[in-house]
């Protein structure tokens, strides 16, 4: 991010990134950069929804279920995560502050040793990208609860509010462009098309289906709105679950 915010905003040097534009700022008081006044966004592609699972031992078959487990057992409601300060973190403290319980997060170096260590009984459950977990919720080997919002993919998951949660605004995982700031309009006029007819093509769109991305297209005005909410929401997280870091 900061390679790309000093650089000169010629088109030429681009930053792909996602969520870490709210994540950063609300966990680092101090950055060498602004991720909304440093930064020429240029467009959203898709975002890819966080699921709750648990091990089909787990005595749960709803959020509410889990809820009242993780209050009878708080030892045994192990959940892993994609690593400290991820949007799996932040969305077990986004459950954990909403229905009053205190789950453990464990962090693991990445989703695929959060997905195993639920598979093999080490945990009882995960919250991760909806990607992560959909070939063993498909399986039966894991059992969804939650899902951050609706996905053709996982139609049978219910969202907070079907799960009786209206409150609990989970994250999910969004993929994004930028540019540096001050990208003059005639290089502009000439990604911002490009990438959109991109986006928008039936390769793209099927390559997204199979990895559980729902293409999601926001022009440049859409996606620094959608970021500063984003970012108001993820900082009050922070400071209620500490992950304040400098």
């Amino acid at each position: 991010m900061e390679v790309v915010a000093r650089s000169a905003p010629d088109g030429y040097t681009l930053y792909i990134c996602g969520i870490g534009q709210s994540i950063r700022p609300a966990m680092h008081k101090k950055l060498p950069f602004d991720t909304l006044r440093d930064f020429t966004r240029i467009w959203l592609y898709g975002a890819v929804p966080n699921v709750l699972v648990v091990h089909p031992s787990v005595p749960a078959r709803s959020v509410a279920e889990f809820v009242a487990y993780a209050k009878g057992s708080p030892d045994k409601a192990r959940m892993g995560v994609a690593g400290i300060g991820t949007v799996s973190h932040f969305n077990l403290a986004i459950l954990n502050s909403t229905a009053g319980v205190n789950m453990t997060a464990v962090p693991y170096k990445g989703a695929a040793p959060a997905v195993t260590a639920v598979l093999g009984g080490h945990i009882e459950g995960n919250s991760l990208a909806l990607g992560a977990n959909l070939a063993q919720i498909n399986a039966g080997k894991l059992r969804a609860l939650v899902i951050s919002s609706k996905s053709p993919q996982a139609a049978q998951i219910p969202s907070p509010a079907e799960a009786g949660y209206p409150q609990m605004k989970l994250l999910g995982v969004w993929v994004g462009a930028f540019a540096p700031a001050g990208t003059p309009d005639y290089v502009l006029n000439l990604l911002i098309p490009a990438f959109e007819k991109a986006i928008r093509s039936s390769d793209v769109s099927q390559m997204a289906d199979r990895i559980g991305v729902s293409v999601d297209y926001l022009n440049p005005d859409g996606l620094r709105k959608s970021i500063k909410e984003e970012s108001e929401i993820v900082r009050e997280i922070a400071k209620r679950a500490g992950l304040r870091k400098n």
